[in-house]
C-alpha cells in the first residue's frame, strides 16, 4: 500500500536539480542502506487524467525525525515526477511505494559512473563509502553549473564531464571515460576487492556492461550496471516487461 509524503522543504544544491525534503509517517522501509530507490506516484495534472509513477533515489534521510530527500533532476523535456517538482510547494503531496534497487557493494577499489539522472545516487554512494577506499567517480552532465558538492574519502578522485551543448545520450565520453581508467589499480594490493558500479542511458549501460565482462573479466557480485532511461522511450516503456518492449 502506498504511503503519503508531504513537502516540508525545498532547496537547489544546483542550476539543474530540485531538492525536496519530505515528511512521512511511514518511512522506515525506505531509511535503510541496502534499497537506495522508491517509486513516487504523482497526481494527474487534470482532474480527470491518471497519475504517473516513477523511480528516483532516496538522497538523504532520517528515520527518527521521519524526513526524506529526494534530488529532482530539472531538464527540458521533464516528465511528470521534474514537472511535479518545479510547481511543488511546502504542503503539497505524492504517494510513495515500496523501496528497491540495490546499491553498490563496499570494495577496497570502486569506480562509481553515471550521467546526471544518475547523480543522485552517485553522490549517496560515493559519500557513504569507507575513508580507506580508494577509486574514482566519473559523471556526465550538461555544464558546471549542474555540479554539486560531494563528500568524498581521500583516496577517491572526483572527475565531472560536460556535454557543452550535446544532447544526453547521444555521445560517447563517459563509456570512454571509464575505459580510460587505470584499472590496473585496483590490484596494486594483493587480494583487494574491486566493484564497478554505473547507471546511465541504456545503450552506454550496455556498452560498459559487456566491457567489464569481455575486458575487466568482473564477475556478477563485482559489478551492478543499470540502465537508467533510454532515448525515445518513457520509464513506462523502459520499466515494461520484456515481452511488451519488444511490440514496440
Amino acid at each position: 500500500m502506498p504511503s503519503t509524503l508531504q513537502v516540508l522543504s525545498l532547496a537547489s544544491p544546483s542550476a539543474g536539480y530540485r531538492r525536496i525534503r519530505f515528511a512521512g509517517a511511514q518511512l522506515a522501509p525506505f531509511c535503510q542502506h541496502d534499497n537506495i530507490h522508491c517509486r513516487l506516484v504523482f497526481p494527474a495534472p487534470q482532474r480527470d487524467g491518471a497519475s504517473s509513477t516513477r523511480v528516483y533515489t532516496v538522497r538523504a534521510f532520517d528515520a527518527d525525525a521521519q524526513w526524506l530527500e529526494i534530488d529532482f533532476l530539472l531538464h527540458a523535456d521533464a516528465g511528470p515526477g521534474a514537472c511535479w517538482a518545479q510547481q511543488a510547494q511546502v504542503g503539497d503531496c505524492v504517494e510513495i511505494l515500496k523501496p528497491g534497487g540495490r546499491t553498490a557493494r563496499i570494495a577496497d577499489w570502486m569506480v562509481l559512473a553515471g550521467d546526471d539522472s544518475a547523480l543522485p545516487a552517485l553522490a549517496r554512494i560515493a559519500e557513504r563509502l569507507p575513508a580507506s577506499t580508494r577509486g574514482h567517480v566519473v559523471c556526465e552532465i550538461a555544464d558546471p553549473q549542474d555540479a554539486i558538492d560531494i563528500r568524498l574519502p581521500p583516496g577517491m578522485q572526483w572527475h565531472w564531464l560536460y556535454r557543452a551543448g550535446a544532447a544526453a545520450g547521444t555521445g560517447e565520453q563517459l563509456q570512454r571515460a571509464v575505459q580510460a581508467l587505470d584499472w590496473s589499480a585496483a590490484k596494486a594490493t594483493e587480494g583487494a576487492s574491486r566493484f564497478l558500479w554505473v547507471g546511465a542511458e541504456f545503450a552506454t549501460a550496455q556498452a560498459l556492461r559487456a566491457w567489464a565482462v569481455d575486458s575487466l573479466g568482473l564477475g556478477k557480485q563485482e559489478q551492478l550496471i543499470v540502465a537508467y532511461w533510454r532515448r525515445g522511450m518513457s520509464e513506462n516503456e523502459l520499466r515494461a516487461p520484456k515481452a511488451d518492449l519488444e511490440k514496440t
